[in-house]
């Protein structure tokens, strides 16, 4: 799923379940590299979702496809305890298995660029997007 369906159908989401989340779309360009696509924020937290399209190769490793100066804004926000979500999909392919429906929860310092498949079992929570709970989702927990 690309990450312009990904933000859809979050949007969607949040307005149907948690209308008094902010949720807001950032569209930095080449001005602030790094920065993630979405800043989040409701009475409890606030934070940064990066939308990522995970690809799963026949080494058996997970890789996440961070643009030039992401992954370093990412780990020296969370670095100075910023809430980070990685929040992701499977990009279809023959390896992924049918898994590009299922949504892929990391957040803060678990976010990487490259995880064994073991690690990324150990690190990632797996939702269908129809059961992801905002609240758990945007806590630091």
């Amino acid at each position: 799923m690309l990450e312009k369906d990904m933000r859809k159908l979050l949007k969607e989401k949040v307005k149907k379940e948690r209308p008094q989340l902010l949720l807001q779309p950032i569209e930095s360009g080449s001005v602030g590299l790094g920065i993630p696509d979405i800043f989040f924020r409701d009475i409890h937290n606030e934070g940064w979702i990066e939308l990522k399209q995970l690809i799963i190769k026949r080494n058996k490793m997970v890789y996440v496809p961070f643009r030039p100066g992401q992954y370093p804004w990412i780990k020296r926000y969370v670095k100075l305890n910023g809430n980070m979500i990685l929040l992701g999909t499977f990009k279809p392919s023959i390896h992924s298995l049918g898994h590009e429906k299922i949504w892929i929860v990391i957040k803060g310092k678990d976010i990487r660029e490259i995880y064994t498949y073991d690690e990324f079992l150990k690190t990632a929570t797996l939702y269908l997007l129809k059961d992801i709970n905002f609240l758990r989702l945007l806590s630091r927990q």
